[in-house]
């Protein structure tokens, strides 16, 4: 293969229109022969030639094609991305032996972004042959699920097949792409020549109905299936909130899903590089069903989520963007909150970990909904009944209604989030210990669910000094007076105290125990916290007693 330079980061997709593109294989003569010094009379003349017309294949300076040279793996990528006009957004990939300089630098990126080569691995291996099966993995992840399988127990060396190429072959012989050599083998670790991948590359292309362009969905009850998209799917918001379905797809560009309601996106079957969620207006509703793999998905919107395959399937990866408010039921391997602000509720299922790096999301596990492991590097809420079974804090002020199982505090934290066994869990602000705070600071308390008087009184700014004191210098200090408000939600308290706080003095502020309860009835723990003030203290002042000895009063 002609080794290409020159390469951009950025894959932009311009298409706006749709085309249905199936490349036929046909004759030779109707694109013209191409006469490599070394195909006249081996078996696979008329496919290197038709692939070759189809841009699948190059062949190399001297004029020659190599039919029998094996092909390397940066090279069947590359071969894969030019027969199916995979033209997507990529970003560098993480193997180490894939450096921006060299040829295949985009291939291998486009094939991971495109979801057909598994990026989680340290190398690639491109300068490796690519063994049969391991090129009928590949193919297989783009294309659609069959009904029609091979008998993999039907060929001689059948035991030599891997388990993780078993089902790829088993739909790859289905579909009458890989055949044996005559011998009754299939030999499924041999390398694959180049006139072998020009063979089966050609026969996909006959056989596979593959959308090359841009594709817009904005009419309700559209039923996308059995079809390769190489770009973008997009459900338009002219959809408003009707219904799509994708039934046994491959989507290589983006799902992008800007309309739609509860009526539901159904995916069920396909796979899919990735989806984005962000329709304006109500919430969307999308539902993976069957074997469906959506590898990463971002949610920016309001949105339902809902998985309905076993694990290994459904979405994998889900990124929760600022400001979106996502409502997941089902099982989700990996959810990153980002965006700060955020509002996520889990009302059943699991997620087995969860990151949380966006700053005041708020976060609900309902019933027997569960978080296997959230990893927590900023101030955030949890709120509801559902477990929590290890939680790595790495920020002050996280609280949380049910105390997780098991807690491992990072050492940098001056305050480990607090216990809360009455489960009214409270963070402050400014925090425990903090130093060089504004003299003219006020001080909230924000509570994990919304609050009020052990035995049901409400909360109103008026009595909030029966539960809440501030003290100055200690916590059996002199009072300092201040109003207080609450918010409409009964979740936040701040405080403003009626004069100027001294320079470089502690305050104490303390919550009283037992005095507050949930809407549950569950009651809060007594705190206390303090902070000091910027600056240097004050001056002590003087004053003479009426006996005239000198006594050093200090104010």
């Amino acid at each position: 293969m002609e080794r290409k330079t020159g390469h951009k980061i950025l894959a932009l997709a311009i298409s706006l229109t749709i085309i249905l593109s199936s490349p036929y294989c046909g004759p030779s003569e109707s694109y013209g022969a191409v006469k490599f010094k070394d195909i006249s009379g081996h078996w696979a003349e008329g496919f290197i030639t038709r692939a070759y017309n189809l841009n699948v294949v190059n062949g190399y300076p001297d004029g020659r094609f190599y039919p029998d040279r094996y092909v390397t793996r940066a090279e069947f990528v590359s071969m894969v991305n030019n027969a199916f006009k995979i033209d997507v957004d990529y970003g560098p990939p993480t193997f180490n032996d894939v450096s921006y300089d060299k040829w295949f630098y985009k291939a291998v990126a486009t094939a991971v972004a495109a979801a057909y080569v598994d990026g989680s691995g340290s190398s690639f291996r491109p300068n490796d042959p690519i063994t049969r099966q391991e090129a009928a993995v590949m193919l297989s992840n783009i294309m659609p699920n069959y009904k029609e399988k091979g008998n993999l127990k039907s060929y001689r060396d059948y035991k030599l097949i891997a388990s993780w190429a078993a089902a790829a072959l088993e739909k790859m012989i289905g579909r009458q792409y890989f055949s044996t050599y005559g011998d009754g083998r299939l030999h499924p670790t041999d390398p694959l020549t180049r006139a072998q991948a020009a063979k089966i590359l050609c026969d996909i292309l006959n056989n596979e109905t593959i959308v090359t362009r841009k594709t817009t969905v904005d009419n309700d009850g559209t039923k996308l299936s059995e079809r390769i998209y190489t770009d973008d799917v997009i459900i338009d918001e002219d959809l408003e909130d009707g219904s799509v379905t994708i039934d046994n797809c491959v989507i290589l560009g983006k799902l992008i899903i800007e309309g739609g309601g509860s009526g539901t996106i159904t995916i069920n079957n396909s796979k899919i590089a990735e989806a984005v969620v962000d329709k304006d207006g109500s919430a969307v509703r999308v539902e993976t069903k069957g074997n469906t793999v959506i590898f990463k998905m971002t949610a920016s919107k309001k949105s339902i989520l809902q998985t309905a395959g076993k694990d290994g399937y459904g979405i994998l990866n889900l990124k929760v963007n600022k400001g979106a408010d996502v409502t997941l039921k089902g099982n989700f391997p990996v959810v990153t909150i980002e965006g700060s602000s955020a509002v996520l509720a889990l009302e059943s299922g699991k997620i087995s970990n969860l990151t949380v790096t966006g700053r005041y999301s708020d976060i609900t596990l309902n019933g027997k909904a569960q978080i296997l492991e959230a990893t927590v590097n900023t101030e955030c809420y949890f709120h509801g009944q559902g477990v929590i079974a290890h939680m790595y804090v790495n920020a002050d002020d996280v609280t949380y209604e049910t105390r997780p199982k098991k807690m491992t505090v990072a050492t940098h934290i001056d305050r480990a989030t607090e216990e809360g066994g009455k489960n009214a869990n409270v963070s402050f602000k400014p925090r425990h210990k903090a130093e060089n705070v504004s003299v003219n600071t006020e001080i909230t308390l924000t509570f994990a669910s919304s609050m009020r008087l052990a035995g049901g009184k409400a909360i109103t700014d008026s009595n909030i000094k029966s539960f809440i004191s501030l003290k100055q210098g200690a916590k059996n200090g002199p009072d300092v007076d201040f109003t207080a408000t609450i918010n409409s939600a009964k979740k936040v308290i701040t405080i403003k105290p009626v004069q100027k706080l001294l320079t470089g003095t502690k305050y104490y502020v303390i919550l009283a125990d037992d005095a507050l309860e949930t809407v549950g009835g569950k009651k809060n723990d007594g705190e206390t916290i303090y902070f000091t003030t910027r600056g240097n203290p004050p001056d002590p002042t003087y004053s003479v007693a009426p006996d005239t000895k000198a006594i050093a009063v200090i104010q």
